[in-house]
């Protein structure tokens, strides 16, 4: 304090402060700062504008890969099917034999099998159509329909 006081009556400022000392660091400090952020900014934004845009490439290589992956999974369901129909023709044998032996029982049985194979054959099928329908105009797919067990 007394320090302060001596300077202002005698309107010299021979010495700073050391707290106007560091405000004037850090002020310095904060403008070249602030500077080379700027010039950072700048830099990445004429790096920007030089490059073209691709979002036409980069839509058309996602439209071919959602195509690769419908084909793949298009393949495997109808592969599956095919393992449906197999399956059916198998135990549609299985049961009538059931029945010529007299087996009652194991033919009910049978029965109720092939009712859950055709609730399996409704729910590809529908799982195709469904794939069918959101893919068409992009992609090329076949036809959702499937052959009919029985």
């Amino acid at each position: 304090m007394i320090f302060v006081a001596t300077s202002i009556s005698s309107g010299q400022n021979e010495e700073q402060s050391p707290m106007k000392k560091q405000f004037i660091r850090k002020s310095i400090a904060g403008l070249v700062m602030a500077g080379g952020l700027v010039a950072a900014t700048a830099g990445i934004a004429a790096a920007e504008t030089g490059t073209t845009s691709s979002t036409g490439a980069t839509s058309q290589a996602r439209t071919e890969q959602v195509c690769k992956r419908v084909d793949s999974a298009w393949d495997r369901l109808k592969a599956l099917d095919e393992k449906l129909h197999a399956h059916y023709s198998k135990v549609v044998a299985a049961r009538d034999k059931a029945i010529a032996d007299g087996n009652t029982e194991l033919a009910a049985k049978m029965t109720a099998r092939l009712d859950r194979v055709k609730d399996r054959h409704t729910r590809i099928e529908s799982k195709l159509k469904k794939v069918h329908d959101r893919v068409q105009d992009r992609c090329t797919v076949g036809d959702p329909t499937l052959a009919p067990l029985g």
